[in-house]
């Protein structure tokens, strides 16, 4: 259960930061797109949301870290510290746009597996009995 919460932090994480990289060379591929559009059409609404995309790529970047963190917490037996962390990276850039819960979904699988797993206390008790 341990490795299993390694393995999926480690690789949601990943996910995270590939899409968050995705994203932001995305914007910057169009930056100058953008402002032609922001200068003739003024504030949009889908302008709006591609500010907020941009806000969730640099969290998503940041979930990268906060997957692998909480994956070895995880493995190394604190799992009620672990399943939290990565939680937060993967609810956080959701706020922002929420079709980045689709690189996050392997964090809060992962953040399950940390929570169930047993810390190495309970299993070497466990297995002595």
């Amino acid at each position: 259960m341990r490795m299993t919460c390694l393995i999926i932090g480690i690789v949601g994480g990943i996910c995270c930061g590939l899409l968050g990289m995705q994203w932001i060379s995305d914007y910057n591929e169009s930056k100058a797109l953008i402002d032609i559009v922001e200068e003739v059409a003024g504030e949009s609404e889908e302008l709006a949301e591609l500010e907020r995309a941009v806000i969730s790529a640099y969290m998503l970047l940041a979930a990268t870290v906060l997957g692998i963190a909480g994956g070895i917490l995880g493995f190394v037996g604190k799992g009620k510290i672990g399943a939290p962390v990565m939680l937060v990276g993967a609810i956080l850039p959701a706020v922002f746009a929420l079709p980045s819960l689709l690189a996050g979904s392997l964090l809060i699988i992962g953040a399950v597996f940390a929570f169930l797993a047993k810390p190495k206390t309970a299993m070497a008790a466990s297995s002595g009995e």
